[in-house]
Order: C-alpha cells, then sequence, then structure tokens
C-alpha cells in the first residue's frame, strides 16, 4: 500500500518507486494507491483492476 505518497514525486523517481515495488511484490499481489495516483502513464506493466468503487493494481506480463 502506497496511498497519497507518489503525488509528491516527480516522473523518473516514481519510476524508480514503481520498478522497486514490482520487484518485492508477490505473484499476483496488488498494489494499492490513492483516488489521484495511478502507475498506469509512469509504468505499462500495472494492470488496472476495478473492484467495486476502487481500483487496485497488478503486475502484467
Amino acid at each position: 500500500m502506497l496511498r497519497n505518497v507518489m503525488i509528491y514525486f516527480d516522473i523518473p523517481t516514481r519510476q524508480k518507486i514503481l520498478h522497486q515495488v514490482k520487484s518485492v511484490l508477490l505473484p499476483g499481489g496488488y498494489l494499492v494507491l490513492g483516488g489521484a495516483e495511478t502507475p498506469v502513464l509512469v509504468d505499462k506493466s500495472y494492470v488496472p483492476v476495478q473492484v467495486g468503487k476502487a481500483t487496485f493494481y497488478r503486475v502484467g506480463a
């Protein structure tokens, strides 16, 4: 869970953070971000998964 943190960093820093998260995320694991955050524009390997009104992100293939 990385809620309301990424919005404070520039794109290169976000890319580094997402790469590190991806390296420790268990297979099938999900990344949870705040409503104003999305990894999709920064790292296209994260796939949005809609669960009710929430969106989680799973690392795709």
